[in-house]
């Protein structure tokens, strides 16, 4: 059973008698409950800590989702009415656990390190948007890594801002924890240095599913890309998308060795091509010359082009071809802009076990 906690015209909880509902419903369905969703409301600590002992008895409790929790909370508040939340399930075989839209930050470190300290179950993780930052991403993850039972296989860290610094901490963790098999470390302002490190952890894993770099600053410095790129063999899906990768060879190169990568179903490449200096090439023979390397990955089914200046003639004459290998080929001519999005917010009932 997945629990969504929701009080009709009701976003801010400051009394627990606001939020009774709720609180007996966990009572009642305690040993039913495996998946809790407190997220897009705004938790005082005093409702904070009688959920927290509502959440603390439920035994098969699987997926955690508090995001977006805290709004209009202040920097004192906030980590008391996590640590509430958290302390009843440190210990319990959580699986997942989304804290997302919450701004966390360093500050926030005592409402949350202890869990992860001392959680052994943990398989998702979700940050993204935490205002984590340069100082408390190095902190958090320095003891993620060295929990040594935790079992991540997700781990999802967009917009954090955590700078070249964080993404240290993260390149570290990578060479540490190899049950990692998807990350997420877009919009975070990192450099080449930053990315450069975080490429030397990730190259040759080929226990990664699904890698997601993109709106960073790459640079045209790492002629290693595409050999990274190659040595990532089992990856599914890859969004290297506005990476301000301005070398055509090295851009000709990376389509190139997305050929090697027999698993690879889909791929973003969005705001890239246009950086591209077309100055003494011909570029209707270059860009063909991309689009047939994308032709050769076999098991591709969606390719992210948009927001590029691919010319119009280009797109119509390999439309067809990506159609007979039923590719779905996005680009500003697309006559569907955009692809509806699929959350699963299901738990397999064979993980929970």
């Amino acid at each position: 059973m997945i629990y969504v906690c929701n009080v009709e015209g009701l976003k801010k909880w400051d009394e627990p008698e606001q939020i009774k509902t709720i609180l007996d419903d966990l009572e009642e369905n305690q040993n039913r409950i495996v998946g809790l969703e407190l997220c897009h409301n705004s938790i005082g600590e005093k409702c904070a800590k009688a959920l927290g002992e509502k959440i603390n008895n439920l035994k098969n409790l699987r997926k955690l989702d508090i995001s977006d929790c805290f709004v209009s909370r202040g920097k004192e508040e906030l980590p008391k009415c996590l640590k509430h939340l958290l302390e009843g399930v440190a210990d319990k075989k959580i699986k997942e656990l989304r804290l997302s839209d919450n701004a966390l930050g360093p500050e926030a470190a005592e409402g949350y390190e202890f869990f992860f300290k001392k959680n052994r179950t943990l398989e998702k993780l979700y940050l993204n948007n935490c205002g984590m930052g340069p100082i408390g991403t190095p902190n958090l993850f320095k003891i993620i890594k060295e929990n040594k039972d935790m079992p991540l296989k997700v781990l999802k860290f967009a917009r954090n801002k955590m700078e070249d610094v964080g993404c240290e901490s993260i390149s570290e963790l990578m060479k540490e924890k190899k049950t990692i098999q998807e990350i997420q470390i877009s919009d975070n302002e990192l450099t080449n240095k930053g990315l450069g490190s975080f490429l030397n952890a990730i190259k040759g894993n080929t226990n990664l599913k699904k890698v997601d770099i993109h709106n960073n600053s790459l640079g045209s410095k790492r002629k290693d890309f595409p050999e990274v790129i190659k040595s990532l063999s089992n990856v599914d899906c890859l969004d290297i998308s506005d990476l301000t990768i301005e070398d055509k060879d090295i851009i000709n190169s990376i389509f190139e060795a997305l050929q090697g990568l027999n698993k690879l179903r889909e791929f973003h490449f969005e705001y890239s091509i246009s950086d591209i200096d077309f100055d003494n090439i011909n570029k209707t023979q270059y860009l063909s010359q991309l689009f047939d390397f994308l032709l050769k990955v076999n098991k591709l089914k969606e390719i992210h082009l948009e927001n590029n200046e691919i010319p119009k003639d280009i797109y119509s004459k390999y439309l067809p071809e990506f159609k007979k290998k039923g590719v779905y080929l996005f680009s500003c001519y697309s006559e569907e802009e955009e692809q509806e999005d699929i959350v699963d917010n299901e738990i397999d009932m064979n993980d929970l076990n």
